[in-house]
């Protein structure tokens, strides 16, 4: 096996286990395994959170990581965590630049509308995870995207 990939939902009517430590089990399975979290639904994480998490993944395991975001759209998934759904592009949009900055700078400082980082390092770093941004209709213009993505 090359490349694994797998998505994060909550409350699916089908089983699936959680993403990111079904990954942190696997990678010690396959050498030269390369990871795609198709997709992590960004609203409902800390940047602070989800940045570890992945550097910590990638730490794992010798092959490359992937970390793609989403704004999620299921009612059920804003339901359950409290968060306003007319908010899940705003809280995408606003958790990438902290959520990249955190996996390769020290000392990351951010006060947005959603998010406060406060001089943060997480413990484990790494520049070389790609992240990338999930769309459909309802999320920003691909200009957006990429301006977001390599920015």
């Amino acid at each position: 096996m090359d490349f694994l990939s797998a998505g994060q939902r909550y409350f699916s009517d089908y089983t699936q286990l959680q993403l990111l430590p079904f990954f942190s089990r696997v990678t010690g399975e396959f050498e030269g395994l390369d990871i795609g979290t198709v997709v992590v639904l960004l609203p409902f994480h800390h940047p602070v959170d989800i940045a570890e998490r992945v550097a910590i993944l990638d730490a794992l395991h010798d092959g490359t990581t992937a970390l793609d975001v989403g704004a999620g759209y299921r009612d059920i998934e804003f339901e359950v965590f409290e968060v306003p759904k007319s908010e899940h592009v705003s809280l995408l949009i606003e958790a990438v630049g902290p959520s990249k900055r955190l996996l390769s700078e020290d000392d990351v400082t951010y006060d947005g509308e959603y998010y406060t980082v406060g001089d943060a390092t997480i413990p484990i770093q790494s520049a070389d995870i790609d992240v990338r941004m999930a769309g459909n209709a309802n999320t920003p213009s691909i200009a957006l995207q990429a301006d977001l993505m390599h920015g």
